[in-house]
């Protein structure tokens, strides 16, 4: 696939796309009496393997085996070095911190997946799972990938035209606002020299 310069109408276009379809399937996965999304990890971990089924039809370049990723016990200690998931080349293994609010979750498996697929670069590890997602239809998976690609495109809109960013943002549903006020409150706690080194070190 080529990657080509884009103008930031195209940028607000497709963060509008996503804007559209994380509000939909925001209405289609569990939420608790406060209205924030309730993951069944468990649940979403045992449907992994099926994630990449579909996808691998179009790219049979993202052809793999139809394994799951593992949840990580020592899910906490990840999140002060700021990582949701990593992959384990000498075993082959994709490994999934399970401790971070779940609205991520089934897209951080996705991804995690795509490096065991010979995806390599985070970027396209990132387009190859919402990608993945998308075509598997799950709604957990959906709404996760769905997520993701507006967190991703949001970011680089506000960068770009702070006023069309904030367009947007206005129309996602309180679903999709509460889960991101989530994802905030978490990853603020561990804003620390910590994390600091690990971005480097990783880097």
């Amino acid at each position: 696939l080529k990657n080509d310069n884009i103008s930031v109408e195209q940028l607000e276009t497709v963060t509008e796309y996503f804007a559209a379809l994380v509000n939909e399937y925001s209405s289609q996965v569990p939420r608790d009496a406060d209205g924030n999304y309730v993951a069944d990890r468990d649940a979403i971990l045992r449907r992994a393997n099926e994630v990449y089924a579909n996808v691998e039809e179009t790219l049979p370049c993202l052809s793999g085996p139809a394994v799951r990723a593992k949840g990580v016990y020592f899910s906490r200690v990840m999140s002060y070095t700021d990582f949701t998931g990593f992959f384990f080349p000498f075993t082959a293994e994709a490994n999934v911190n399970t401790d971070f609010p779940g609205a991520l979750f089934a897209s951080t498996i996705a991804h995690e997946l795509s490096h065991q697929r010979g995806v390599a670069r985070e970027q396209e590890a990132n387009f190859t799972a919402v990608l993945a997602c998308l075509e598997y239809g799950d709604a957990d998976y959906c709404y996760s990938a769905c997520l993701l690609a507006y967190t991703h495109l949001g970011n680089a809109l506000y960068s770009a035209d702070p006023g069309a960013w904030q367009e947007v943002y206005r129309g996602l549903s309180d679903g999709v606002l509460a889960d991101l006020a989530a994802s905030r409150e978490y990853w603020a706690q561990f804003e620390t020299p910590v994390q600091s080194v690990s971005h480097t070190v990783y880097e």
